[in-house]
């Protein structure tokens, strides 16, 4: 079996869909040096027909004129094909590699989406409860705090004083100036709204209970007024709070339950 001749090998790359670039690559800078050799030759065989010191046949320097020329032509013609062939196949190579990639990170990201769904919906509503709940019980907290009788004979040294539930569930004595705390320092986002936080509470409602929880000095003769008006202040926060976090349920249960809906009717499909 004959060796292929170049221009043999360049019509069969050009027309081979399993061509790798690599082997393209090589044939590319042959036919590019084949060139080079061919546009000499053309100079070389013009030279020698012209050359008046030497006798030749007139006919054949000609043909040997224009036989170099077309070879060199043809050769130069294949150039930008074989270019353009083998940034095809290069780019295909790349696709081809990157898409084994894909489809080899694909299953990790849907078992982490389905993960962080599954884990954020569940934390999101018992941590947001944990959280309105220790809010509530430090109000009541900081309220015992104004309102106790420490001029009476029981409370020195009584040891009934109450940390925020943050500081003892945490196992520390103070938050400080640079530290960070869960209550003021976290910030939640709504797993179903983007633009809403599901922690912490609204401005308002934020400023209206830090408000409440601010330490009055001892009203003195008029402490039993005093405290009946902070105890009906503070069930009003807590009931507007409470209300918050009802339609906040609510609607996260109306979410699931579409969700839930959504996916029975595409699995019946």
């Amino acid at each position: 079996m004959s060796t292929p001749t170049l221009e043999q090998r360049i019509a069969t790359a050009l027309a081979d869909d399993d061509v790798k670039s690599d082997d393209l690559d090589l044939l590319t800078q042959e036919v590019e040096m084949a060139a080079s050799a061919a546009d000499k030759a053309v100079q070389k065989e013009r030279e020698r027909a012209l050359d008046p010191s030497s006798v030749v046949d007139g006919v054949k320097a000609r043909e040997a004129v224009v036989a170099a020329e077309f070879l060199a032509q043809r050769l130069r013609k294949a150039l930008p094909h074989l270019q353009a062939r083998l940034q095809q196949v290069h780019l295909h190579e790349r696709y081809s590699t990157w898409l084994a990639e894909f489809e080899r990170v694909k299953p990790r990201h849907d078992a982490a989406v389905a993960r962080l769904k599954a884990v954020y919906l569940e934390f999101e509503g018992k941590l947001v409860d944990a959280l309105n709940e220790a809010q509530e019980v430090n109000a009541e907290v900081k309220h015992l705090s104004s309102v106790k009788p420490y001029d009476a004979p029981e409370a020195n040294g009584d040891g009934r004083n109450l940390l925020t539930v943050e500081m003892v569930a945490r196992g520390i004595t103070g938050i400080g100036l640079h530290d960070h705390s869960i209550m003021k320092d976290l910030k939640l986002p709504d797993f179903g709204e983007p633009t809403k936080l599901a922690w912490p509470p609204p401005t308002s409602l934020a400023v209206q209970v830090a408000a409440s929880m601010i330490q009055r000095p001892h009203p003195g003769a008029n402490w039993a007024s005093e405290r009946e008006e902070r105890a009906q202040t503070m069930r009003e926060e807590q009931e507007r709070v409470i209300a918050h976090y009802d339609a906040m349920a609510r609607q996260r249960e109306e979410r699931e339950a579409a969700e839930a809906q959504k996916r029975g009717k595409g699995a019946a499909a």
